[in-house]
């Protein structure tokens, strides 16, 4: 199993309903993994520019590493164009979305791309999600002065190997992710998650929360 340097035994959380949602958001992803055989409802995507080069990879809801390349100059309009064409209909899960729409911004520019047409516009005709918000929700340190329901916000959480690792592994750490959420347990005391029902009665996996997950992608 990859390490993805992230602390799946957090303290006491302050709304344990938050964190369940985070948890019952991972089952679903991977019930759905679960259930669709081409594991094409939904991918992971990594983008990293590192000393003027720009790699990315892409791995479907399987674990399979289906896109893995170093953007060049004399490639980029094919790179560009079977990006486009993979996440068509696809949930894509990144950490960090706002780092990940500047990368693509700025590749269109560097190789001329009409702004009206580049990779971030379009994208946002896609479904994006970014981990990094389930996962603070998770953890649940919130930002100072936002305890209210409507507006509770949660300090972001470093990815720690973000900044050293390959593209193709940080997309198995955010696989990772995902999994370890998913095979955590909900709160079930209604009195400790804040509300009545909203817990393994609201939601259950037709899987054993930690094997058979692990089985099943192989980790």
């Amino acid at each position: 199993m990859s390490n993805s340097g992230i602390d799946f035994n957090p303290g006491s959380h302050p709304f344990p309903d938050d964190r369940n949602r985070s948890i019952l958001w991972a089952r679903y992803k991977m019930e759905d993994a679960q259930s669709n055989e081409n594991g094409s409802l939904w991918c992971v995507l990594s983008i990293k520019q590192t000393n003027k080069v720009c790699s990315y990879a892409v791995l479907d809801s399987k674990g399979k590493t289906v896109l893995e390349a170093e953007i060049k100059p004399e490639s980029y309009a094919a790179q560009r164009k079977e990006l486009l064409e993979y996440f068509r209909a696809k949930e894509v899960i990144v950490w960090d979305l706002k780092e990940k729409w500047g990368l693509l911004n700025q590749l269109d520019a560097t190789y001329g791309v009409d702004p009206s047409q580049n990779l971030a516009t379009v994208a946002r005709t896609w479904t994006w999600h970014d981990i990094a918000d389930e996962y603070a929700r998770y953890v649940g340190e919130l930002v100072p002065g936002s305890n209210i329901e409507s507006a509770r916000t949660y300090s972001p959480e470093p990815f720690k190997p973000l900044a050293g690792l390959s593209t193709i592994q940080e997309c198995k750490d955010i696989k990772d992710i995902i999994v370890k959420m998913a095979g955590t347990s909900l709160v079930t005391d209604p009195l400790a998650s804040g509300k009545k029902g909203w817990t393994a009665e609201f939601y259950r996996p037709n899987f054993s929360p930690t094997e058979k997950l692990k089985k099943f992608f192989e980790f």
